[in-house]
Protein backbone atom coordinates (compact mmCIF):
# COMPACT_ATOMS: atom_id res chain seq x y z
CA UNK A 1 0.00 0.00 0.00
CA UNK A 2 3.08 2.26 0.58
CA UNK A 3 4.26 1.50 -2.27
CA UNK A 4 0.85 1.97 -4.38
CA UNK A 5 0.68 5.51 -2.46
CA UNK A 6 3.74 6.58 -3.98
CA UNK A 7 2.98 5.34 -7.47
CA UNK A 8 0.17 7.12 -7.43
CA UNK A 9 1.69 10.47 -6.10
CA UNK A 10 4.21 9.99 -8.67
CA UNK A 11 1.28 9.52 -11.46
CA UNK A 12 -0.50 12.43 -10.10
CA UNK A 13 2.94 14.45 -10.10
CA UNK A 14 3.43 13.20 -14.22
CA UNK A 15 -0.12 13.98 -15.04
CA UNK A 16 -0.10 17.81 -13.46
CA UNK A 17 3.93 18.68 -15.45
CA UNK A 18 2.41 16.59 -18.87
CA UNK A 19 -1.06 16.12 -19.65
CA UNK A 20 -3.17 18.38 -17.96
CA UNK A 21 -1.87 21.80 -19.39
CA UNK A 22 -2.59 19.76 -23.00
CA UNK A 23 -5.88 18.58 -21.92
CA UNK A 24 -7.35 22.11 -20.34
CA UNK A 25 -7.54 23.38 -23.93
CA UNK A 26 -10.38 21.34 -23.89
CA UNK A 27 -11.95 21.10 -20.82
CA UNK A 28 -10.95 23.31 -17.98
CA UNK A 29 -11.08 21.40 -14.77
CA UNK A 30 -9.23 18.64 -16.47
CA UNK A 31 -6.59 17.90 -13.87
CA UNK A 32 -8.63 18.13 -11.43
CA UNK A 33 -10.94 15.10 -12.49
CA UNK A 34 -7.42 13.28 -12.90
CA UNK A 35 -6.74 13.88 -9.54
CA UNK A 36 -10.06 12.98 -8.26
CA UNK A 37 -9.85 9.72 -10.03
CA UNK A 38 -7.04 8.84 -8.49
CA UNK A 39 -8.29 9.73 -5.23
CA UNK A 40 -11.29 7.31 -5.33
CA UNK A 41 -9.43 4.59 -6.90
CA UNK A 42 -6.56 4.39 -4.65
CA UNK A 43 -9.52 5.10 -2.00
CA UNK A 44 -11.41 2.01 -2.88
CA UNK A 45 -8.25 -0.51 -2.50
CA UNK A 46 -7.47 1.30 0.56
CA UNK A 47 -10.36 0.42 1.93
CA UNK A 48 -9.92 -3.08 0.66
CA UNK A 49 -6.29 -2.53 2.45
CA UNK A 50 -7.70 -1.72 5.45
CA UNK A 51 -11.13 -3.92 5.95
CA UNK A 52 -8.72 -7.00 5.95
CA UNK A 53 -6.00 -5.42 8.37
CA UNK A 54 -8.10 -3.75 10.54
CA UNK A 55 -7.68 -6.31 12.68
CA UNK A 56 -4.93 -4.49 15.56
CA UNK A 57 -3.37 -1.31 15.14
CA UNK A 58 0.75 -1.76 13.73
CA UNK A 59 3.57 0.29 12.80
CA UNK A 60 2.69 -0.73 9.03
CA UNK A 61 -0.39 0.15 9.27
CA UNK A 62 -0.33 3.74 10.83
CA UNK A 63 2.61 4.22 8.03
CA UNK A 64 -0.18 3.30 5.55
CA UNK A 65 -2.74 5.73 7.03
CA UNK A 66 -0.13 8.38 7.22
CA UNK A 67 1.26 7.94 3.42
CA UNK A 68 -2.82 7.89 2.63
CA UNK A 69 -3.31 11.21 4.22
CA UNK A 70 -0.62 13.16 2.52
CA UNK A 71 -1.82 11.54 -1.24
CA UNK A 72 -4.88 12.97 -0.33
CA UNK A 73 -3.54 16.84 0.80
CA UNK A 74 -1.67 16.21 -2.75
CA UNK A 75 -4.43 15.27 -4.92
CA UNK A 76 -6.70 17.65 -3.04
CA UNK A 77 -4.23 20.75 -3.94
CA UNK A 78 -4.35 19.44 -7.32
CA UNK A 79 -7.83 19.67 -7.56
CA UNK A 80 -7.97 23.04 -6.08
CA UNK A 81 -5.29 24.57 -7.97
CA UNK A 82 -7.04 23.14 -11.37
CA UNK A 83 -10.07 24.14 -10.59
CA UNK A 84 -9.34 27.87 -9.64
CA UNK A 85 -10.45 29.21 -12.75
CA UNK A 86 -13.92 27.58 -11.83
CA UNK A 87 -16.96 29.28 -11.15
CA UNK A 88 -17.23 27.60 -7.57
CA UNK A 89 -13.17 27.08 -7.39
CA UNK A 90 -13.07 23.49 -7.78
CA UNK A 91 -15.92 22.49 -4.74
CA UNK A 92 -18.34 20.43 -6.99
CA UNK A 93 -15.08 17.97 -7.83
CA UNK A 94 -13.64 18.26 -4.18
CA UNK A 95 -17.09 16.94 -3.07
CA UNK A 96 -16.66 14.32 -5.56
CA UNK A 97 -13.56 12.85 -4.11
CA UNK A 98 -14.65 10.49 -1.20
CA UNK A 99 -12.37 11.38 1.75
CA UNK A 100 -10.52 8.71 2.92
CA UNK A 101 -10.55 9.81 6.48
CA UNK A 102 -7.52 8.57 7.86
CA UNK A 103 -8.33 10.33 11.53
CA UNK A 104 -11.33 8.78 12.32
CA UNK A 105 -9.77 5.48 11.44
CA UNK A 106 -6.40 6.04 13.91
CA UNK A 107 -9.07 7.07 16.59
CA UNK A 108 -11.21 4.04 16.12
CA UNK A 109 -8.16 1.60 16.10
CA UNK A 110 -6.43 3.45 18.81
CA UNK A 111 -9.98 3.30 21.18
CA UNK A 112 -10.09 -0.49 19.93
CA UNK A 113 -6.31 -1.00 21.33
CA UNK A 114 -7.32 0.48 24.64
CA UNK A 115 -10.37 -1.75 25.07
CA UNK A 116 -8.52 -4.66 24.14
CA UNK A 117 -5.67 -4.01 26.53
CA UNK A 118 -8.28 -3.25 29.08
CA UNK A 119 -10.02 -6.51 28.33
CA UNK A 120 -6.15 -8.17 28.61
CA UNK A 121 -6.64 -6.70 32.59
CA UNK A 122 -9.70 -8.16 33.15
CA UNK A 123 -8.72 -11.68 32.32
CA UNK A 124 -6.20 -11.39 34.45
CA UNK A 125 -8.02 -10.30 37.14
CA UNK A 126 -10.65 -12.84 36.97
CA UNK A 127 -8.07 -15.71 36.48
CA UNK A 128 -6.35 -14.11 40.11
CA UNK A 129 -9.87 -14.09 41.66
CA UNK A 130 -10.55 -17.63 41.01
CA UNK A 131 -7.26 -19.47 41.44
CA UNK A 132 -5.62 -16.99 44.17
CA UNK A 133 -5.69 -17.08 48.03
CA UNK A 134 -4.13 -15.45 50.20
CA UNK A 135 -4.13 -14.14 54.08
CA UNK A 136 -3.35 -10.51 54.63
CA UNK A 137 -2.39 -11.25 57.96
CA UNK A 138 0.42 -13.35 56.66
CA UNK A 139 3.69 -11.92 57.75
CA UNK A 140 5.71 -13.95 55.46
CA UNK A 141 3.46 -13.24 52.37
CA UNK A 142 2.55 -9.19 52.41
CA UNK A 143 1.01 -9.13 49.13
CA UNK A 144 -0.66 -11.32 47.28
CA UNK A 145 1.43 -12.95 44.13
CA UNK A 146 -0.80 -11.26 41.58
CA UNK A 147 0.26 -8.21 42.71
CA UNK A 148 3.34 -7.68 41.13
CA UNK A 149 1.59 -9.21 37.80
CA UNK A 150 -0.79 -7.19 37.56
CA UNK A 151 1.93 -3.95 38.45
CA UNK A 152 3.66 -5.90 35.40
CA UNK A 153 1.13 -6.01 32.65
CA UNK A 154 -0.23 -2.59 33.22
CA UNK A 155 3.25 -0.98 33.06
CA UNK A 156 3.30 -2.72 29.42
CA UNK A 157 0.42 -1.72 28.37
CA UNK A 158 1.10 2.10 29.28
CA UNK A 159 4.41 1.39 27.88
CA UNK A 160 2.99 -0.09 24.51
CA UNK A 161 0.48 2.92 24.44
CA UNK A 162 3.20 5.62 24.21
CA UNK A 163 5.25 3.22 21.85
CA UNK A 164 2.50 3.60 19.10
CA UNK A 165 3.61 6.19 16.30
CA UNK A 166 0.49 8.40 16.50
CA UNK A 167 -0.23 11.37 18.22
CA UNK A 168 -1.88 10.75 21.17
CA UNK A 169 -4.64 12.69 22.50
CA UNK A 170 -5.53 13.80 25.84
CA UNK A 171 -8.86 11.76 25.46
CA UNK A 172 -6.76 8.36 24.62
CA UNK A 173 -5.09 8.99 27.44
CA UNK A 174 -7.79 9.88 30.14
CA UNK A 175 -9.76 6.70 28.57
CA UNK A 176 -6.71 4.18 29.39
CA UNK A 177 -6.28 5.73 32.78
CA UNK A 178 -10.04 5.37 33.38
CA UNK A 179 -9.73 1.42 32.34
CA UNK A 180 -6.52 0.91 34.28
CA UNK A 181 -7.93 2.68 37.59
CA UNK A 182 -11.41 0.53 37.16
CA UNK A 183 -9.08 -2.80 37.00
CA UNK A 184 -7.19 -1.75 39.68
CA UNK A 185 -10.25 -0.74 42.06
CA UNK A 186 -12.11 -3.91 40.94
CA UNK A 187 -8.14 -5.80 42.16
CA UNK A 188 -8.21 -4.14 45.55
Amino acid sequence: MLELAQQTEDLATKERQNYSPILKKWYTIAGGVAAMTLNNCYGHVLNQFLSEMIKTISVELILVLKKARRLEDILVQMVVEDSADCEDGGKTVVREMVPFEVDSTLLNLMKKWIDESNQKGNDFLQKAKESETWNPKSKSEPVAKSVVEMINLAKKIVQEFFQIPIAITEDLVQELADGLHKLFKEYT
